[in-house]
């Protein structure tokens, strides 16, 4: 049985000295890439758009640009390493819950075969028949032998299963902390990629007011050409709108990433409904109404709170971490004073989660028939148990 347990740990495999090595060599490889592109983005911001060629211009803005798109994809990639880490993490706490349960049942089992012995050992007829082989008949002999020995088997195997499982706990709790080790790290490298963004996009923002002011002359000049050299002030004239061209993309494209980027997609009270006084995501309103009916066939009275609205997150965030669309939504929590999770992050704001009670109150004990009856039946539905909270659960366990 524990073969099985240890099928669904999250394995962290421990990289060879060749494969260290090669990875080292691969990140050495990119951060001289970025070195460079950095280099090139600070040279293309040092052009004096007011001045410089038209050619100068259009590669400058291509440059910075592009500076700016590779910084949004290297912060995306961080992002979604942050989520895997979460998920990992997630995954090995459900893991030792599962495991500290299976432990929980195996003393159990330990403790009633110590009573079975204990009793046995106080009952004289008990006695003779489990633990004296004494017999009249090679019979009777023989039965008290097999008595004896299958009592001694169920105790060796809930002893070796305890160990098992024992072992396999140790083993979680070292992946959970190398996991929040390596979680640490990539918040750690997702806030520098942040800040990567920014400044990319500040630099863009900084040439981009340049080429504007360039434009204002640029084509000022270009129409008090126009009586001497028509020909020039055409020229002219077609170089800036190439120019405005590029920067209303850069700009437009600029304007896009940054809410793309900063706001999450937050759950209007339009897409929300009520079954059985709970609020949750019309998406999900048939499955939690087939399990409260089925709880209740099971005599399990279910309550509970569901979606709530993200705006007393929003104003939180903007008292505890700025005003700015980066810092409501964006800015990693532990950078607010005081930490203050993300709006539009919580299962509850997406109206796919459910706090339930029973009897008017939270589930706060996996020892209650309504968290039994959950932990039994809630899967078919289609809701699952955060570990952490016996009374939170959602499409995904978060």
């Amino acid at each position: 049985m524990a073969t099985v347990v240890l099928l669904l740990i999250v394995t962290l495999v421990v990289p060879s000295g060749d494969a260290i090595a090669d990875e080292d060599d691969l990140k050495d490889l990119r951060e001289e890439r970025e070195a460079l592109a950095e280099q090139r983005a600070a040279q293309a911001a040092s052009v004096d758009a007011a001045a410089a060629e038209f050619e100068e211009v259009t590669e400058a803005l291509e440059i910075l640009n592009n500076d700016v798109e590779s910084a949004e994809g290297r912060l995306a990639a961080s992002q979604q390493a942050v989520e895997d880490s979460k998920l990992a993490l997630e995954s090995i706490e459900q893991q030792e819950s599962y495991v500290q349960e299976q432990m929980d049942q195996t003393a159990e089992g330990l403790q009633d075969l110590a009573v079975q012995w204990y009793v046995a050992g106080r009952d004289t007829e008990q006695q003779s028949s489990y633990v004296s082989l004494d017999a009249a008949t090679p019979t009777e002999a023989a039965v008290k032998e097999t008595l004896f020995k299958v009592r001694l088997g169920q105790e060796t195997n809930l002893v070796d299963r305890m160990r098992e499982l024992a072992d396999d706990l140790d083993l979680l709790v070292e992946n959970r902390a190398r996991a929040v080790e390596e979680a640490a790290e990539r918040e750690e490298v997702m806030a520098s990629r942040l800040d990567d963004v920014e400044a990319s996009r500040d630099r863009l923002e900084e040439f981009a007011m340049g080429v504007e002011e360039r434009l204002d002359q640029r084509l000022a000049e270009a129409a008090s050409l126009e009586a001497l050299d028509a020909e020039l002030a055409q020229q002219i004239r077609n170089e800036e709108r190439e120019i405005a061209r590029k920067l209303a993309e850069a700009r437009r494209r600029e304007e896009l990433a940054r809410r793309a980027a900063a706001v999450p997609n937050i759950v209007g009270d339009g897409e929300i409904v009520n079954v059985g006084g709970i609020r949750v995501h019309s998406s999900i309103s048939n499955n939690l109404a087939q399990l409260l009916q089925a709880a209740a066939a099971d005599g399990v009275l279910l309550g509970g709170g569901g979606y709530r609205n993200s705006s007393a997150q929003i104003a939180l965030r903007r008292a505890h971490c700025g005003s700015s669309d980066y810092e409501v939504y964006q800015k990693p929590s532990y950078q607010c004073r005081p930490p203050t999770a993300r709006p539009g992050y919580s299962n509850h704001e997406r109206g796919l989660a459910v706090d339930f009670t029973a009897g008017g109150r939270a589930i706060t004990s996996r020892s209650t028939a309504a968290f039994k009856w959950l932990a039994a039946n809630a899967a078919k539905y289609g809701f699952y148990n955060l570990p952490s909270e016996p009374w939170h659960w959602s499409v995904n366990g978060q």
